[in-house]
């Protein structure tokens, strides 16, 4: 795979502003965003507006959770926005049937379609994964597709979080009843392990009887 770098035209980099960072502190207004997106016209039928959370696990989120959501589905509506323009552009070059490059300008869209809606994804996920938390902090997304109205299925978000307890539960149980054979099989030293003999030392091996030799040094004189 060829890899190079490019240097801009003047123009270029003045009609685009390439000489901006990617990562720039100014905002566009709502006004001004607004205003920008209405001279494209959004495709019939194509839903711009950013899926609802799940409304199971929005009655359980907590006030954090709650606009950790709203700051990504806004990300999502912000994100939006950039396909009508894109989509524009798509459709007005698809029409230059005389130009040669009209299939490879499109495939670049296709790319940057591709990696927008990766973006997308990636911020959906975020926001499951935080409806699955609110719910148990154990638990996560598997990467479930949505059905557009929310941010995933609410059927197969029930049959997640049963799959998940169930795990959960599995995992519990066996780690108890692994704690279980450890306590069983731990000697019990205050039973019938002794570690000291009762009585006093004299009459207990390992000491010499003095008083006995000497009894029997005595009875020989």
């Amino acid at each position: 795979r060829p890899s190079y770098t490019w240097s801009p035209s003047p123009f270029l980099s003045e009609i685009l502003q390439l000489d901006s960072s990617l990562f720039p502190t100014k905002m566009l207004t709502d006004e001004e965003r607004k205003k920008l997106i209405d001279q494209y016209p959004n495709i019939d039928n194509l839903h711009y507006q950013p899926p609802d959370t799940i409304p199971t696990a929005a009655r359980k989120m907590n006030k954090y959770q709650k606009k950790q959501d709203m700051s990504f589905k806004r990300l999502q509506y912000l994100l939006s926005g950039i396909f009508r323009p894109l989509d524009v552009l798509g459709l007005e070059i698809s029409q230059e049937v005389n130009n040669p490059n009209v299939q490879r300008y499109l495939y670049m869209l296709k790319d940057c379609h591709a990696l927008l809606l990766n973006v997308s994804a990636q911020i959906n996920d975020m926001r499951n994964n935080i409806a699955f938390q609110a719910i148990n902090p154990y638990f996560s997304t598997s990467n479930i597709a949505n059905n557009n109205k929310f941010t995933m299925s609410p059927t197969e978000f029930q049959e997640a979080l049963v799959q998940q307890s169930t795990t959960t539960k599995a995992i519990r149980s066996a780690s108890n009843l692994q704690y279980k054979k450890r306590n069983f099989y731990q000697p019990q030293y205050n039973q019938s392990h002794q570690f000291f003999r009762s009585g006093p030392s004299s009459q207990q091996g390992g000491y010499l009887d003095y008083s006995r030799y000497n009894r029997n040094d005595n009875d020989d004189v």
